[in-house]
């Protein structure tokens, strides 16, 4: 029972609408309204949206449901255009509330502004429809001409998911107990809740002892049908191909599922299953965990070709967080370092907190034996006073890291390795030493052609910036000025990289008087 919704809708209003992804109990919510608050004279029909061809088809299939209930004569299903169906609905004896279920395979503007129209003129017809898609353009004209009851929001409360645990079976305190957890991870998903109840009347599940993540496998195994059934339609192959990352950018839809892709997003949107972050579209939590769990089963050898292909598509179109979410994910420490390289040299480091947590999930010792890993992990937790600690903890592992891979590194590692040692020792008050670094790295550095070496080509500009500092921190600032000029030809024009060096040069500057 949902009670408290319910209680939001007005039997009397001319247009109740009631909106929420797939899953979410609009249906349900609905019947449950009509039986309880709708009064017991009133006749309700309901109209599934599924089965009606068009928006054009609603009105003559109402019609004909009214004639069928006795509510109308026969005369009516003659009627035909707006005019003449308004004109039999004028003639009904009593007021009847029509439901269209689906709503959102009939809507259109057209269709929303002729429903606005026939309700302005017949009195006893009230609509209530339940639609996965946003309904603000419907609700916003007919707000101008009836009263409408707009239903949001269809997330089970804490108290709701237990009382539907405890409806399935479980034991009134261990659903009390497990209820909040439930709730977060189904997002209050009607369709998920259910399936853990069901998994958990089953003895599938412990809801005292479950964590999260099985939680929410759990919950995902009732998503797939409401997403549209259990055949592999080209919609659903396209979904599940794309639910490898979090987030989809414009662009990326293609680069993984095709030219279609944008439609399978908008269709997904429609849907209420993930929302629009300015041009970024993000599945919901429970969604995404379907669709992947999906993938894995129909597609296992796919994964991991479908997250590389997000790797190349985030370094050519210049979306490193894309792409470094996806090298983390595949488990390839040197395809991860590739990327931090390239989001080092870009200039586009924006976001110390996510990137400290994608590398935080890789294995530890994995990234401590990598001198860029661990030195750009030292540098994130530099920026937060409450993480030096940790930071001084990486900078010790990178200079370890330094000196084991020294010994057999090329020329250009050297240069990259060098230039490392001299940014840690710099942070570390270390400026002497920093300064030492810093010219052993630029020797290196002349040694190695551009074309001779990618990581170096990638962070060039950014090495020379880094390295003029540690000259400076060394005391030696007139040279440190003519190393960082010196990265400006190796810096696109326009860039995040460029706008930082000549701010570097302007701080100097002025700090020279």
């Amino acid at each position: 029972p949902r009670a408290a919704l319910a209680g939001r809708v007005d039997p009397d209003a001319s247009l109740v609408v009631v909106h929420g992804p797939a899953g979410a109990g609009k249906s349900l919510l609905l019947a449950w309204w009509a039986r309880t608050r709708v009064p017991a004279d009133r006749a309700v029909l309901w109209l599934d949206g599924a089965t009606a061809p068009s928006g054009d088809g609603l009105w003559p299939r109402a019609v004909a449901a009214l004639v069928a209930a006795d509510l109308l004569p026969e005369s009516a299903l003659a009627a035909s255009g707006d005019d003449a169906v308004v004109t039999a609905l004028q003639d009904l004896p009593a007021p009847v509330v029509l439901v269209v279920d689906g709503y959102e395979r009939l809507a259109g503007a057209a269709t929303d502004r002729h429903l606005v129209e026939v309700l302005a003129r017949a009195d006893r017809l009230h609509v209530a429809l339940a639609t996965r898609q946003d309904p603000a353009p419907l609700v916003q004209t007919a707000a101008l001409h009836l009263d409408v009851a707009e239903v949001t929001g269809l997330a089970l409360d804490e108290a709701e998911t237990a009382a539907l645990l405890t409806a399935a079976g479980t034991d009134p305190d261990v659903a009390a107990a497990a209820a909040g957890r439930v709730r977060d991870a189904t997002h209050g998903l009607a369709v998920g809740v259910r399936a853990v109840a069901i998994a958990a009347a089953r003895g599938a599940v412990d809801l005292a002892t479950a964590t999260p993540a099985a939680l929410v496998a759990v919950a995902a195994r009732g998503i797939v049908p409401a997403l549209g059934g259990d055949d592999d339609t080209a919609d659903l192959v396209a979904a599940r191909r794309l639910s490898v990352v979090e987030a989809l950018p414009p662009g990326l839809p293609a680069a993984l599922a095709g030219p279609a892709a944008d439609a399978v997003v908008a269709r997904l949107a429609a849907d209420g299953l993930g929302t629009w972050h300015e041009e970024t579209f993000v599945l919901t939590p429970l969604v995404r965990a379907a669709l992947r769990e999906g993938l894995r089963r129909a597609e296992p050898d796919a994964v991991e070709g479908l997250l590389r292909a997000v790797v190349d598509w985030g370094m050519a179109a210049g979306r490193f967080y894309p792409a470094l979410h996806a090298a983390a994910e595949t488990g390839d420490l040197d395809l991860v370092q590739g990327t931090v390289v390239r989001i080092w040299g870009s200039g586009q480091v924006r976001d110390a907190a996510e990137t400290i947590r994608v590398l935080e999930s890789l294995p530890r010792g994995g990234v401590a034996r990598r001198p860029q890993l661990a030195l750009l992990l030292a540098l994130l937790y530099n920026t937060r006073a409450e993480h030096r600690v940790k930071a001084l903890e990486w900078f010790a592992l990178a200079a370890g890291a330094v000196v084991y891979h020294l010994p057999r590194a090329t020329t250009a590692e050297r240069a990259v390795l060098r230039a490392g040692e001299s940014v840690a020792a710099r942070l570390l008050g270390r400026g002497g030493r920093a300064r030492t670094a810093a010219l052993a790295a630029l020797d290196h550095l002349a040694a190695v052609e551009p074309g001779d070496d990618a990581t170096v080509d990638a962070l060039r500009g950014l090495l020379h910036r880094q390295l003029g500092v540690g000259l400076v921190a060394g005391g030696d600032v007139e040279q440190g000025v003519r190393v960082i000029e010196a990265g400006l030809p190796h810096t696109a024009s326009g860039s995040i990289a460029e706008f930082g060096t000549y701010s570097l040069l302007a701080g100097l500057a002025a700090a020279q008087g």
